[in-house]
């Protein structure tokens, strides 16, 4: 961590939470709970966005609108 990324965090309201070692499996029932069901909808969407614009390359342009959806 560096007093660069904690003033950017800063100045964009994002709060920054540090996690023992080896405390992963606390965050365990958000894979099942939360992010399992996001990635899921994620794929569908971006399958989606591949299916209209064909041939595209699907960049950091793109994605807040896809995952808006």
């Amino acid at each position: 961590m560096s007093l660069n990324a904690v003033q950017f965090c800063y100045d964009h309201q994002i709060i920054l939470y540090c996690l023992l070692e080896n405390a992963t499996q606390v965050l365990k029932p958000c894979d099942v709970g939360f992010f399992y069901p996001l990635k899921s909808a994620w794929k569908r969407q971006v399958k989606s966005w591949h299916t209209e614009h064909l041939g595209q390359t699907f960049t950091k342009k793109q994605f807040p609108g896809v995952f808006r959806k």
